[in-house]
């Protein structure tokens, strides 16, 4: 199918425009031939070996440097293509084909967890623990008629899947409209290209009073803001078809002067997250460094997969993701961030995303030096411990030999928002960390993270896992004792080990490691110290690290590899025991078969050995 799709068009572009007649019949005589040959080729291969059905580049073979000029792969070239991932939205990216669209589309969709909310009937007494849910999109903001003044957007969402499909809520549907606080909008001027950007409209609606572990329809309407039109929407006369180059309107039509609203995107569907301290296995998918080369695509393709597997078979869906930094590698060129959510919405669309920041998130602007811009507006992660207090790139860290894009060694100013966070999934207790920020003892960072340590109830969530992304220890030759790490390793791994932490994932490193039981510099021989993971291996433009620090791996290294690009997941059993797994790209049939994966151990909870 996919040789097939892609010759096709060359071959009725040769039957449409040639001048020639012979030279048009001959040609396509040839074009045909060759398509029904490669058909049967393909045909055959798909019979013949599963492994065969979809052609995929080698996992260990890196993309093209991508220099200053260069272009991302995007929606066309994207391995997600190939399994029709894009139809749903409107097609394999309507813009990458130059196709019409209408105005004021939702793009980008995108899921994370929203802000935790517990119902009290007394002070103390939790009578009902709700979940939230942040659905995140833009709209774009150079048509007039899309300022959000003059728009009535709103989330339509319901726990009836069938129902949404016809346009029939069954008494269950609900609408959250978006307001003022929900919309954002940044501009900024690249300090590598000196380009000048303004952003879409960037909309965050928390969705709250959720039922746990449930499962939720929604869709997104956009309509003009006028007081009659709301009793006008067409609500059941949506016609998705997979594969037309247009999203469908309101009224069922296709707007070719890109004009009537409303705009209603396709139905898509989202699970809550699971009750605290639920025991039940959960998976959450784990990675870094993922960038936007065809190797991206390939490791976005496997979440996808990841997130599908069947409970029916045995199998645990991952139903989380969490990128620990250096999501897009947009470096400052900020049109890369919109090529970089095109390319994953079909699997953040559906599964929430949570992200820590990177160096590569830092994108100074060439004129402020303001820092974190993109990263703060486009995504909201859930319960801040307050607004974001940002200040711009400190001059003194600024070396002229190199940009203030993308450094690699750098601390600043960074508090609030999306910075640092918690969350509570199931077992798991989570943290988000910021190497970027102050993380000195007695800073905000510093004494939030104590706070937040000592508060833990193990009974609740026995599991603690901090994320961030630089790495505290590293078998490579590549990111090693850097100023900010340095730092944040002397002051915050003492609260790891006295507060017991079980995991630590980071990326920086664009290479895989998992370590042994760790305490200061060496291996934990009673077991119960923090196990450090690194996950940099997502695919991005600058490739694999270029050596190990040593032939042979440290005494305290389990596992190390720096040729495979992939992911890791984490599967809660229970409160003592977990499976992590690393696994690796190339063909989706191996996620699942789980022939991809290539380093699989059981975790047993630290907490819970004796002596603690």
């Amino acid at each position: 199918r996919g040789y097939c799709s892609h010759l096709m068009p060359y071959v009725i572009s040769n039957i449409a425009t040639r001048p020639d007649g012979r030279m048009l019949v001959s040609t396509s005589i040839f074009c045909f031939r060759r398509v029904i040959f490669l058909c049967v080729v393909a045909a055959f291969s798909f019979c013949l070996s599963p492994n065969l059905r979809i052609p995929f580049a080698a996992a260990s073979a890196p993309s093209p440097p991508l220099a200053d000029g260069d272009v991302p792969v995007t929606p066309s070239g994207s391995a997600l293509r190939r399994f029709r991932l894009y139809d749903p939205f409107g097609v394999i990216g309507a813009g990458d084909f130059g196709l019409a669209q209408p105005k004021c589309l939702p793009r980008h969709v995108h899921l994370s967890l929203g802000d935790e909310v517990t119902k009290y009937a007394h002070k103390f007494s939790p009578t009902e623990d709700l979940a939230a849910v942040t659905v995140s999109f833009s709209i774009p903001s150079k048509e007039s008629a899309c300022r959000p003044e003059s728009l009535r957007v709103s989330v339509v969402y319901g726990t009836t899947t069938v129902a949404a499909s016809y346009g029939d809520d069954g008494g269950n549907e609900e609408r959250q409209y978006a307001l003022a606080g929900d919309v954002r909008w940044y501009n900024t001027t690249s300090d590598r290209t000196g380009v000048y950007y303004e952003s879409d409209w960037i909309y965050h609606m928390q969705l709250k009073g959720l039922k746990r572990k449930e499962e939720y329809y929604y869709r997104i309407e956009v309509e003009k803001r006028d007081d009659g039109l709301q009793s006008t929407i067409a609500s059941k006369a949506y016609d998705w078809i997979a594969a037309t180059p247009f999203r469908r309107l309101g009224n069922g039509a296709v707007d070719e002067k890109r004009e009537v609203l409303p705009v209603i995107s396709p139905t898509l569907n989202f699970k809550t997250a699971p009750i605290p301290g639920h025991r039940a296995p959960t998976k959450i998918a784990l990675f870094g460094d993922l960038g936007q080369t065809y190797n991206s695509t390939q490791t976005m393709l496997n979440l996808v997969r990841e997130t599908k597997l069947d409970p029916s078979k045995g199998q645990t869906p991952a139903s989380l993701l969490f990128c620990a930094g250096d999501m897009s590698y947009a470096d400052t060129d900020q049109s890369r961030w919109d090529n970089w959510f095109t390319l994953i919405e079909p699997l953040i669309s559906r599964v929430a995303l949570q992200v820590a920041a990177g160096n590569h998130e830092i994108e100074c602007d060439a004129t402020s030096k303001n820092i974190f811009t993109a990263y703060e507006n486009r995504f909201r992660m859930p319960n801040p411990v307050g607004p974001a207090d940002i200040k711009p790139f400190p001059s003194n860290e600024i070396n002229p030999l190199y940009s203030c894009g993308t450094p690699s060694v750098f601390r600043g100013s960074y508090d609030g928002g999306n910075a640092y966070y918690a969350f509570t999934y199931g077992m798991v207790r989570f943290l988000a960390l910021s190497p970027y920020s102050d993380t000195s003892i007695g800073s905000r960072q510093y004494l939030w993270l104590e706070r937040e340590l000592r508060a833990i109830d193990r009974s609740v969530t026995p599991w603690v896992v901090v994320v961030h992304h630089t790495q505290f220890y590293t078998t490579f030759l590549a990111h090693n004792d850097e100023l900010q790490t340095t730092v944040m390793r002397q002051a915050m791994e003492p609260l790891f080990v006295q507060f017991g932490v079980n995991l630590v994932v980071s990326g920086h490193d664009h290479a895989y490691m998992r370590s042994r039981p760790m305490k200061y510099g060496a291996s934990d021989l009673t077991g119960k110290g923090p196990i450090y993971i690194i996950v940099g291996e997502g695919g991005n433009r600058e490739h694999h690290v270029k050596d190990y620090l040593h032939p042979d791996p440290e005494e305290w290294v389990d596992r190390r590899d720096r040729t495979e690009y992939g992911f890791g997941t984490l599967e809660v059993i229970n409160s003592t025991w977990a499976c992590w797994r690393w696994v690796r790209d190339g063909s989706p049939m191996a996620v699942e078969s789980g022939d991809g994966v290539t380093d699989e151990t059981w975790l047993q909870n630290q907490h819970f050995l004796p002596g603690r």
